[in-house]
């Protein structure tokens, strides 16, 4: 019998124990696994969980750790989502730092370059609205006239992007890229700021997704065969 989980593992120790039976080195090999698989899977944790605090403690955990080696690769996917992470909220802080008065700007366009119609679209569809409310201009202003929660700087501020799906990335991603970042910033800087924006939220959720067992398994850890080993105690006669 071998341990492939973190579970079966500690059954197999704590029978193993409750036995008393004699370690001929499996024992010892086992419990570095199982230290090992919890690494692991606490990495796994943090990188789903996309908080840059705890993934700070577990990759500092992991990397000080004897199985830094056989974690390397997961422990580099934690710190490039990490490094992913710090620029999504920098991009955060851009987009909050954007007053009023430009969301006004905007709003009082009559007839908005193209590139700024589709970045403000693509935006409050990526927030939320169903694209068929956003055909027409006049539709667009009404939602820029909006405010307190309703508004889209407070929407912005409390998007969380691992709740847009694929389909939705597609359909955002198709309308930025008709247009590219020097002629919207050219055209207007605060459609910029919401370009960027998101861009970046889209982009961040396409990583959400790709955190799933493959990354962060993707490195074998060597297997400890268990039990059959064990051999119980002698015992004087």
């Amino acid at each position: 019998m071998s341990g492939d989980s973190i579970e079966e593992l500690e059954r197999i120790l704590a029978l193993f124990e409750k036995q008393r039976q004699q370690d001929d080195g499996d024992y010892t090999k086992a419990v570095g696994r199982l230290q090992c698989l919890k690494l692991r899977r606490d990495l796994r944790q943090a990188m789903l969980r996309r908080n840059v605090g705890v993934l700070d403690q577990v990759i500092s955990k992991a990397t000080g750790s004897q199985y830094e080696n056989q974690l390397k690769s997961q422990i580099e996917a934690a710190k490039k989502l990490r490094q992913d992470l710090s620029e999504v909220k920098e991009c955060d802080l851009d987009i909050l730092d954007m007053e009023p008065r430009t969301v006004l700007e905007l709003r009082r366009y009559h007839h908005p370059p193209k590139c700024i119609c589709d970045v403000i679209r693509a935006t409050y569809l990526l927030l939320g609205e169903n694209e068929s409310g956003l055909k027409s201009w006049s539709a667009i202003q009404t939602l820029l006239g909006k405010h307190g929660d309703d508004g889209i700087i407070q929407r912005v501020s409390t998007f969380d992007s691992t709740r847009v799906d694929e389909s939705l990335s597609k359909r955002v991603n198709d309308i930025l890229d008709r247009h590219n970042p020097s002629e919207i910033r050219a055209a207007s800087p605060g459609a910029a700021t919401l370009y960027f924006w998101t861009r970046r939220m889209v982009e961040d959720s396409i990583k959400g997704r790709q955190v799933d067992d493959d990354l962060v398994n993707n490195r074998p850890i060597e297997r400890v065969k268990l039990f059959s080993c064990f051999k119980p105690r002698s015992t004087s006669s």
